[in-house]
């Protein structure tokens, strides 16, 4: 599964169209969102980045070049290259976000929530908070605001 973990989240985002087939799938043991996908395979990319850091450096860089970070990224420069080492988990919590909606990216965002400080710390990154906002996304600003909203949501992790 996490091989061809890119195909999965394929199914796993089409929600309406492929939700017969994941259905039946999850009868097999095979993950049922991408929350549940993510969180099987995330074992697997901490080893591969353990044994290749360049590999785990050029993901990150990757991250912070495509996809929703990606298109941001040319108003929002400073936050995001900023946190380039947190981009990749930005990025799942984003894709989580617009597959199943904000609690799913809140619980990601909680499990690793020392990736996320990096968002939430300082003024760079404000104005994409408030660029967020403007299209209905809100998200915790602060450090103490995703502590408290991980509490209530009870996902904060040691």
């Amino acid at each position: 599964v996490c091989k061809n973990q890119g195909a999965f989240e394929c199914f796993l985002r089409h929600t309406n169209e492929c939700r017969p087939l994941v259905s039946r799938a999850a009868g097999y043991g095979f993950p049922s969102s991408l929350v549940a996908l993510r969180s099987m395979c995330g074992r697997g990319k901490e080893l591969a980045e353990e044994a290749s850091p360049e590999a785990a450096t050029t993901a990150e860089a990757d991250a912070c070049s495509s996809g929703v970070l990606g298109s941001l990224r040319g108003e929002h420069s400073a936050c995001i290259d900023g946190c380039s080492s947190s981009c990749a988990a930005a990025s799942a919590a984003i894709d989580a976000y617009h597959a199943e909606g904000q609690p799913a990216a809140l619980e990601l965002a909680c499990r690793d929530r020392e990736k996320f400080e990096c968002f939430l710390e300082g003024e760079a990154c404000k104005p994409l908070f408030a660029t967020a906002a403007t299209h209905g996304i809100h998200f915790p600003t602060t450090v103490a605001e995703l502590e408290a909203e991980c509490a209530v949501s009870k996902v904060l992790l040691p």
